[in-house]
C-alpha cells in the first residue's frame, strides 16, 4: 500500500505523525488552543453561573486547586505528553494561531493576523510585538524559527510529519542536507513567511497545534537530550501562567505571569492535582481542599443539589470512547468478525448502569455536534443475533466450553484497559462471553498501553479520542490515513479509497466540498468497521463556589479559560 499523496504529491498527516507534531498522546491530543476569552457556555446550575459577575471588577490574586485525576508524565511541549499535560499548555502556552473552541477557527495568538497568496502556498503573519518569555527574556522571530526546526531535527525521532514536510526546505533539514528551513524567513521584527510546497486546507490548524518554545534555552541543549532536561518539568513558555513547582504526588503549580501581553491572569496560582482515587478525589472536593473537578455521575446529584457550596456545569461528551483491535490479528482480520463484535454489546443497558443516564451510545468517531458529522453513516446497534450469523459464516464456530473455534484457533484475546476504563470493559465482558468471544481485561497505566498500542503490539485496548481539541478533518486523517511502513501505526486501517478522498480534502476549502468529502470518507470508514464505538459520557463539571470559572460548551474549553478563573 502506498502513502497517500496530495497535490503535487504531497503527504498527509497521519495519526502517528499529529502525536509526534503535537507532543500529545493519541487519547486526547487536547493541546491546540492558548488561553482564548471565555464564551457563552450551557445552562448551569447553583447559585450563580460561573463566570458572571455583571459590571463588578473581577476579583484580582487568589489560589484555585483543580483535581484532573492524573498528573503529566512531561511539560516538554512536543514531548508526547498526556492530555494532563495538554491542559496545562493551555495555560501556559502560546501558538502563532489558536483554535476557537468549540468552533474550530483559527484564531489569532502571537500572532495578530495573516494573508494567504492567492495559491494558498503562502502564509505570511504579523507577529505580536512586546510578548515575553517566563523568565523575561524578549519572544523574537527566531524563536520562531526554533520551534519548527527543533520539530524537524534530525535528533528527533521517527520521521518528519508531513505537515512540517509541506514546508520548503523542511525534509532538506530533516535529511541535514541545510542548516535551517529554507521555506521559514522573516522580515523586520514582526513578520514571518512560511512556504509550502503544496497547497493544504488545515495547515493553519496544524500551525496552532505548534508550542513556540525558547531558542535562548533550549538552543544549548542537544535536542535529543530536550526531554531529560529541567525544562520538561518546568518549561519557560509565553502563556498567562508560569510553571513555578512539579512534586510528583503533589501536583503542578502554577503562578500568575504578571507581564503577559494580554494581561496578567486574575489568580495568583493554580494548583494542579492528579488524584487518581475518585473517592479521595470526592472527599477533598467536599472539604473544599480541591475547589474544582470533574466527577462520575453517581456523585453528580449531590453536588448539583447542593446550590449553597457548589456550581455544577453540564457539558456534551467530547471523547469517542470505542475498543480498538489489531485488524492484523487473524481473530479480527475479517471485516465481518468486526461487525459481529459491533452488534455485541447492548450500549444503552450498559451507559445506563454505568453512568447513570449521563452517557449515550455512539457510533463514529466524528463528534455529532461537528459540522462535517454523517448522520447516514453506517451504524451497529445491539443485535446478538445478527452477531452469531456473522460469526458462523465466518467459520467461526461455538466450542462445547463456550468459546469459539476456527482452523484449531480458539477465539480468546486480551483487553489492555486503564484503571478508569477497567469498569467499563468488565460491563462488556458478559456480552461477549455469551457470543463466544471472550477476552481478559489486562490493567495497565496510560503510558504503557500508549507504548503497546501499535500494530503487532496489542489484541485490544480501550482507547478515547477527544474532539474539539483538534480540526475534524485532522481527527479522521489522523485515524485513517494509511500509515506504510517504517512508520509506527496504531490504528493498521488502510483503505486506498479513503486515501485519495483525503488527498481531495487537502484541497477543499468550500463547506459543501469539505462535507460531501468528509462525509463520503466516514461511510467508507464505518462500513469497514475498523473500531467498535461504545458511548459518549457527558462531562460533569463541579466548582464549589468560592471561585468562579466561565460557562463552556464542551470540556477542551475549561483549561482555555484559565486566565478568567477567579476567587470569589
Amino acid at each position: 500500500m502506498r502513502r497517500a499523496k496530495g497535490p503535487s504529491g504531497q503527504t498527509v498527516l497521519t495519526r502517528r505523525e499529529l502525536i509526534a507534531a503535537t507532543g500529545l498522546s493519541a487519547a486526547a491530543l487536547a493541546a491546540l488552543a492558548a488561553c482564548q476569552p471565555a464564551t457563552t457556555g450551557p445552562t448551569t446550575s447553583g447559585s450563580a453561573a460561573p463566570g458572571a459577575g455583571g459590571t463588578k471588577a473581577p476579583k484580582i490574586g487568589g489560589t484555585l486547586i483543580i483535581n484532573q485525576g492524573q498528573e503529566p508524565n512531561t511539560l516538554l511541549p512536543y514531548g508526547n505528553g498526556n492530555a494532563y499535560a495538554g491542559n496545562i499548555f493551555f495555560a501556559t502556552a502560546n501558538r502563532l494561531v489558536r483554535v476557537q473552541l468549540p468552533e474550530m477557527s483559527p484564531t489569532p495568538d502571537l500572532a495578530e493576523s495573516w494573508t494567504v497568496s492567492a495559491d494558498g502556498t503562502t502564509y505570511t503573519f504579523k507577529v505580536r510585538k512586546g510578548v515575553k518569555w517566563h523568565d523575561g527574556n524578549p519572544f523574537t522571530l527566531e524563536d520562531i524559527k526554533y520551534t519548527y526546526e527543533t520539530l524537524s531535527h534530525p535528533d528527533r525521532p521517527g520521521g518528519l510529519p508531513s505537515n512540517l514536510a509541506n514546508i520548503v526546505g523542511a525534509q532538506d533539514f530533516k535529511d541535514k542536507k541545510a542548516t535551517t528551513i529554507a521555506g521559514i524567513t522573516t522580515s523586520g521584527d514582526d513578520t514571518v513567511v512560511f512556504k509550502l510546497k503544496n497547497l493544504s486546507a488545515i495547515f493553519l490548524v496544524t500551525v496552532a497545534s505548534s508550542i513556540m518554545v525558547p531558542k535562548h534555552i533550549l538552543s544549548t541543549i542537544p535536542v535529543a537530550d530536550h526531554p531529560k532536561s529541567a525544562f520538561a518539568r518546568k518549561p519557560i513558555l509565553t502563556g498567562p501562567f508560569m510553571v513555578s513547582d512539579w512534586k510528583n504526588g503533589e501536583g503542578v503549580v502554577l503562578t500568575a505571569f504578571k507581564d503577559h501581553f494580554a494581561g496578567r491572569p486574575r489568580l495568583d496560582t493554580i494548583i494542579s492535582r492528579g488524584i487518581p482515587d475518585a473517592a479521595t478525589g470526592i472527599a477533598e472536593l467536599r472539604a473544599g481542599s480541591v475547589q474544582v473537578a470533574s466527577v462520575l455521575a453517581d456523585q453528580f446529584g449531590e453536588f448539583d443539589k447542593d446550590k449553597t457550596n457548589y456550581t455544577t456545569q453540564r457539558s456534551p461528551g467530547t471523547t469517542a470512547w470505542y475498543m480498538q483491535l489489531d485488524p492484523t490479528n487473524v481473530l479480527f482480520s475479517d471485516r465481518n468478525v468486526r461487525e459481529a463484535m459491533a452488534h455485541t454489546p447492548d450500549r444503552k443497558a450498559i451507559t445506563d448502569a454505568l453512568f447513570a443516564g449521563t452517557a449515550e451510545p455512539n457510533y463514529s468517531l466524528v463528534s455529532p455536534l461537528s459540522y462535517i458529522y454523517n448522520p447516514q453513516a453506517p451504524k451497529y446497534e445491539y443485535d446478538p443475533a445478527k452477531a452469531k450469523q456473522l460469526l458462523d459464516a465466518a467459520g467461526w464456530t461455538m466450542g462445547a466450553d463456550g468459546v469459539r473455534v476456527k482452523n484449531g484457533k480458539r477465539f480468546e484475546w486480551t483487553y489492555m484497559c486503564s484503571p478508569r476504563t477497567a469498569p467499563w470493559a468488565a460491563a462488556l465482558q458478559p456480552y461477549f462471553k455469551t457470543m463466544g468471544i471472550p477476552f481478559q481485561i489486562q490493567q495497565l497505566d496510560f503510558g504503557t498501553i500508549i507504548s503497546k498500542g501499535v500494530v503487532g503490539g496489542y489484541e485490544g485496548f480501550f482507547q478515547g479520542w477527544g474532539n474539539f481539541t483538534i480540526d475534524p478533518r485532522i481527527d479522521l486523517q489522523a485515524n485513517f490515513l494509511h500509515t506504510p511502513p517504517p512508520s509506527p501505526d496504531t490504528v493498521g486501517y488502510a483503505n486506498p479509497k479513503v486515501d485519495d478522498l483525503f488527498v481531495q480534502g487537502t484541497k477543499a476549502t468550500e463547506e459543501k466540498d469539505i462535507k460531501r468529502i468528509y462525509g463520503e470518507i466516514q461511510s467508507i470508514v464505518e462500513g469497514d468497521v475498523p473500531f467498535i464505538h461504545l458511548w459518549r459520557i457527558q462531562d460533569l463539571l463541579v466548582v464549589r463556589n468560592t471561585v468562579k470559572i466561565p460557562p463552556i460548551k464542551v470540556s477542551p474549553q475549561l483549561w482555555t479559560t484559565a486566565a478568567q478563573w477567579e476567587a470569589v
